[in-house]
């Protein structure tokens, strides 16, 4: 898939669950640039470019997608996951690329999943619906 754009954004994941948004992305006139571990994963066949890298290796990824021709005209980097790594990851690459868009103060990358949630819904973003449980 390509795109006229010469703007990119960064998705970090290519699994099932994210392909929604590179289609968006696409959508929206942008070209994709994906990282996943699975050199099958079936974002592969939807993004503009992909990248097969171990998203738990936070520095690599960082290293990555800083060093990617497609790092000047990066807009952002997205990531649909609880997986405080790829968090993690995506806030370095956010920073680096100056997104202006939501970024989770570094403090909370750390943190738990529930602290996580309520902060993005604090900054107005939707999450999917969600609770705690107390025991088994």
């Amino acid at each position: 898939m390509n795109s006229n754009s010469d703007k990119w954004i960064l998705l970090l994941g290519g699994g099932r669950t994210q392909c929604p948004f590179i289609e968006a992305a696409a959508r929206l006139g942008l070209n994709t640039l994906v990282f996943d571990r699975d050199p099958e994963a079936p974002g592969k066949k939807l993004a503009t470019r992909f990248v097969q890298i171990d998203l738990s290796k936070v520095e690599a990824v960082v290293a990555a997608a800083t060093t990617d021709s497609s790092f000047a005209s990066l807009i952002g980097c997205l990531a649909y996951s609880a997986a405080p790594f790829v968090l993690r990851a995506c806030a370095q690459i956010n920073e680096k690329c100056r997104a202006a868009w939501f970024r989770l103060p570094p403090h909370l990358l750390d943190a738990d999943k529930v602290k996580i949630k309520e902060a993005l819904r604090g900054a107005g973003i939707k999450t999917p619906a969600w609770s705690v449980a107390r025991d088994m």
